[in-house]
């Protein structure tokens, strides 16, 4: 059976090959949807960021049209370039962010910009470590922790129990929290 499906998933990627443009097309009406909730992982609220890196995403295969042609698992590639390219727009985002100085001019000590670039690298970190769950507690994780989601509107918009909500958050926390550790030894 798996083989049955790595042929399906090659197969509009070896058509690349020989009829690229066909290819092309096929390829995102089979995977752009998917994809792009694959982004959406990396990239919350801007539509048009997500769609900027899913239009990149095409072009790479494009560009590199005969490599992914003899790949043995293409749209695995396709989504390490995804979320290569989702994570150097949130990171040069990131980068580029400036806060008013005037934001930092009532604390006591001027550790203000220090802070926030901490927060950022952690925050990248955690959403790092979050790609080894599975879809739904990544979603369950973002939404509640960086979007700021009550348990019960997790419950609501999943269909689950809220004992359920609380379950896969604790695990996925204990996973992210085991990846950080690796990451940052000690630190953790």
């Amino acid at each position: 059976m798996a083989k049955e499906t790595n042929t399906y998933d090659r197969y509009f990627f070896q058509l690349l090959d020989s009829q690229p443009n066909a290819a092309l097309e096929q390829i995102f009406a089979h995977y752009g949807g998917s994809l792009e909730k694959y982004i959406r992982c990396f990239i919350y609220n801007d539509d048009d960021l997500v769609k900027d890196v899913l239009n990149e995403t095409l072009i790479v295969i494009w560009e590199k049209r005969q490599l992914v042609a003899k790949l043995e698992a293409p749209v695995y590639w396709m989504q390490r370039v995804a979320k290569n390219k989702a994570l150097y727009y949130v990171r040069d985002e990131a980068k580029y962010n400036k806060i008013s100085l005037d934001n930092g001019l009532d604390m006591a000590s001027g550790q203000c910009a220090d802070d926030r670039f901490a927060y950022n690298e952690l925050e990248m970190l955690i959403l790092e470590a979050c790609e080894e769950l599975p879809p739904q507690d990544r979603e369950l994780v973002i939404k509640s922790k960086f979007e700021g989601r009550s348990n019960k509107e997790l419950m609501a918009t999943y269909g689950m129990a809220e004992q359920t909500v609380k379950n896969k958050l604790s695990r996925a926390l204990k996973v992210i929290r085991k990846k950080l550790k690796d990451l940052m030894g000690l630190f953790v």
